[in-house]
């Protein structure tokens, strides 16, 4: 990214007639700036540390501050590793309305000198200062600027009385630059001042920095070539009548001197537009004025572009988004000295988030993604497997079910199947107060314990069908806890910016056990004989490995920091975050993640402690709760109602159905389906979900679905293939297309966009119905309506996603009330949303300005 400073900067801009603006920074110690020093700087040209002001943490600052020459040391340096932008060191006494003590000339002359000793570019001497100590400066300050300065308070020095001459003088012989700063008492003093520099740059060419404090003095503050100005985020203003950058630019173009900037963007749609609101966050920001145009293509009328064309990667778009700024309005853009730092300015949403460095997306975060996700692992390999192991012909030998009607062995297979999903409604229920009792980590440790405690009973079992029952209990309640802490768990560890990425290996290590599952019975079908009881061992067997893994693999990972602050545990929680993160404890990004977490856990635990418990459940009850509640219960349910896991665990059964007769055939076509199902889901994944959105994608997704199961359902009734063997002819191959095109369809809509849509509601609950349901189809007597139950509830879907649920598509969690508060339709809810929220934007922005003026007038220093 460019950068246009250096430490002549002001005599730079003074030359080529460009204003200079210098940011004084308030803060009492300059590490509370290190999340937030790229926001404050944008667009500024020299950072004045405030010296006086600097004071440890802990030491609060009184009427008199001397800080020591150590601490002013660290703080220097700590600025100059935070940013690449020159320093202006000053030291502001209390006769010229600052905190150091005015009979404290040794320490001052001691601290200029380690000002200069440090590389610093401008010191500010104020010429009242004893002329011996003026001397030792000048002979002492190498290649460091001085900026000769004075202050009056009176209001009575006019910018013609003879004091202001005589001290214009003194600043004249003894500095580098001048600077003169006057109360004003009326708006009329900015006319004498404009004057006063008109008939200054007649005379000399020195940099002049000349302005009147006060609310009367903010017009010498628009004009001036020099001006110092504050900024939101910085604690206070360090004069009264200081302007923010953005008002300075606003004013200038209400006066005509700044006219507006017209950029067009050119090239590739998806880039311009990424490209075209970054720019204009970076001109609102500051305040310029400004029209920004977008073009598919060239245009021939436009004589000023951007062409991004061959742009496709994030740090190109920064650097294109950083050069036009530069271009069009002749301001620097700074940057961090760790080159690892992107200014937050060029992310379009949440501007005020910390931006984080490269490092936090190491691979110890995806490690642990990934080890928390082997709790769906056992949850994608029970859900492929068990169906298929229950027609394997040694199960039916051992459990002596070769001579029991297909209506029995159908109502064997729902029981085995509805008692793990028994499970997985008890283990949703309880584990939420196990994850607030003991954390994220233990609980979901436990369940890898608990699942293969139930695997142990299923393969001592040998005959006994109370022992299968009980194990599939078991690792049915290890399934329904772990399904909820894990995307818990990995969103609480999640950087912002990689969040969907991390959850969705929660998805990608479901699909690829359920592909798993679904090739082991192939193979222990085609391999080992139906006579050995390890044809069906090994498939209950190989549920043992996702369930150690998920023992030894949380074993090595930490705590979630959420609930460590939660429970008072702050410093673990950032010793934690370091480790995960790879940056050091101090860090700031590390200090601000767990600042967020702090201060989001003190709102929840004030909205909670004020409410008493009915209260509560009405509050779920409000509209704006109510309608998510309801849209998300409804979208978990019908996902369950959609016929996936009828296919997961009785596809052998189903496609047999369709005329594939034979375990073989059946466990084969199964793999393939789950083949089909994960490569669809993962090219989704990363390919279709940022494009299309979550409520295009849903449509989509649902009508294709629906095609599928309506003629699956047609054939089924058509042939009577469920009650007698079909042929196998062009309907029953177009059958088996369609219940592949069925898993395409369902892997970009239904599959994932429910659980990131309400990732709170319980979806065993869901899968606990939607099983009792399917047993009362499939009890030998209702097969005709099996595929149109499932294709009508999608059906309902596909109304309920078109009529209710809004796109969520860029609109962060706390944008979510707004969203569902709206009246309406989803369509109406969004546009209304996309208003309501534009308005929020502009009426904060125009607090945050309008707070600088007034806020914290009682600690004002000079400028």
């Amino acid at each position: 990214m460019s950068q246009l400073q250096s430490k002549d900067i002001i005599f730079s801009n003074y030359g080529n007639g460009k204003q200079t603006f210098i940011i004084p920074l308030t803060f009492t110690d300059i590490s509370d700036a290190k999340g937030i020093i790229t926001r404050i700087g944008y667009g500024g040209d020299v950072w004045e540390l405030r010296v006086d002001l600097l004071s440890p943490p802990g030491n609060e600052v009184g009427d008199v501050n001397l800080p020591s020459l150590v601490y002013v040391k660290e703080q220097v340096e700590a600025l100059q590793a935070m940013s690449s932008l020159p320093i202006l060191f000053t030291i502001r006494t209390k006769s010229q309305g600052g905190k150091f003590p005015d009979d404290a000339s040794k320490e001052a002359l001691d601290l200029i000198l380690l000002a200069i000793a440090s590389g610093i570019s401008y010191v500010d001497v104020e010429i009242d200062w004893p002329p011996a100590m003026l001397k030792e400066i000048m002979e002492k300050r190498g290649s460091t600027k001085v900026v000769a300065s004075y202050h009056s308070w009176t209001g009575k020095v006019g910018w013609t009385s003879e004091e202001l001459m005589q001290k214009f003088a003194a600043a004249d012989a003894f500095g580098d630059i001048i600077k003169l700063s006057i109360l004003s008492p009326t708006i009329e003093d900015c006319y004498e001042l404009s004057l006063f520099v008109r008939d200054y740059k007649l005379k000399y060419s020195k940099p002049l920095l000349a302005v009147g404090m006060g609310a009367n003095g903010q017009l010498s503050r628009i004009t001036s070539p020099i001006s110092l100005v504050t900024h939101p985020l910085i604690p206070f203003p360090s004069a009264p009548g200081q302007l923010t950058l953005a008002q300075v630019h606003q004013a200038r173009h209400l006066i005509g001197q700044l006219p507006k900037q017209e950029v067009s963007v050119v090239g590739k749609e998806n880039v311009t537009q990424k490209v075209s609101h970054a720019l204009q966050a970076a001109f609102l920001e500051l305040g310029y004025p400004h029209l920004c145009s977008v073009y598919k293509g060239k245009n021939g009328n436009v004589t000023s572009e951007l062409d991004v064309t061959g742009l496709g990667s994030t740090s190109s778009m920064v650097t294109a988004v950083a050069e036009a700024f530069v271009q069009y309005t002749g301001r620097p853009v700074p940057c961090s000295n760790s080159q690892d730092r992107m200014p937050s300015l060029l992310k379009i949403k949440d501007s005020s988030a910390f931006p984080a460095p490269k490092s936090v997306y190491n691979w110890r975060v995806y490690a642990l993604a990934i080890s928390a996700s082997m709790g769906s692992s056992m949850f994608g390999y029970d859900s492929a497997f068990i169906g298929g192991t229950i027609t394997l012909p040694s199960f039916k030998s051992r459990f002596g079910l070769d001579s029991d009607s297909k209506e029995a062995l159908a109502s064997l297979s729902a029981n085995i199947v509805s008692t793990f999903q028994a499970g997985c409604f008890f283990g949703a229920i309880l584990v939420s107060y196990f994850t607030e009792k003991f954390g994220r980590r233990i609980p979901l440790l436990s369940c890898g314990i608990l699942f293969n405690l139930g695997v142990v009973l299923q393969l001592a079992s040998s005959g006994n069908l109370g022992l299968i029952y009980g194990g599939r209990a078991l690792t049915g309640l290890a399934v329904g806890a772990s399904s909820l802490i894990v995307p818990q768990y990995i969103a609480e560890w999640s950087p912002p910016a990689i969040r969907g990425r991390l959850i969705g290996i929660f998805e990608m290590v479901l699909q690829l056990s359920q592909i798993i599952g679904f090739w082991v019975n192939y193979g222990v079908n085609e391999h080992i004989s139906g006579s050995s009881d390890a044809q069906w061992r090994i498939p209950f067997s190989l549920q043992l490995i996702p369930g150690t893994l998920l023992v030894i693999l949380m074993l090595l990972q930490r705590e979630s920091p959420r609930w460590l602050i939660k429970n008072g545990q702050r410093a673990k929680a950032i010793d934690n975050l370091s480790f995960v993160r790879k940056l050091p404890v101090e860090d700031a990004y590390i200090q601000w993640e767990a600042d967020t977490i702090e201060e989001q856990l003190r709102h929840e635990a004030e909205v909670g402690a004020s409410q008493p418990f009915l209260v509560k459940i009405k509050e779920v009850f409000l509209p704006r709760n109510r309608n998510r509640l309801l849209v998300g219960m409804s979208l978990m349910m019908l996902q369950n109602l959609s016929g996936i896991n009828a296919l997961n665990y009785y596809s052998p059964t189903i496609f047999k159905s369709i005329g594939f007769s034979g375990t073989s055939v059946g466990l084969l076509a199964t793999g393939v389906f789950g083949i089909v199902k994960c490569t669809a889901t993962i090219l989704f994944m990363v390919f279709g979900i940022d494009r299309l959105g979550r409520r295009k994608s849903m449509i989509i997704g649902s009508s294709g679905a629906i095609v599928a199961m309506y003629y699956l359902g047609a054939y089924t009734k058509l042939s009577g293939s469920f009650e007698t063997p079909a042929t196998r002819d062009a309907g029953a191959y177009i059958a088996i297309v369609m219940v592949y095109i069925f898993a395409v369809f369902y892997a970009i809509s239904w599959n994932g966009i429910p659980w990131v849509f309400c990732a709170e509601v319980f979806p065993t609950v869901a899968g606990a119905v939607h099983n009792y349901l399917l047993d009362s189809l499939y009890d030998g007597k209702h097969h005709v309506w099996y595929f149109p139950f499932f294709g009508s509830s999608v059906v309902c879907g596909l109304i309920i996603v078109y009529l209710f649920m809004p796109e969520t598509k860029g609109f962060s969690l706390e944008e979510m009330d707004i969203l569902f508060s709206i009246r309406g339709f989803a369509l109406d809810k969004r546009r209304g949303a996309e208003r309501a929220i534009a308005d929020q934007r502009a009426a904060e922005q125009t607090v945050v300005e309008n707070k600088v003026g007034t806020q914290h007038m009682e600690n004002t220093a000079s400028v």
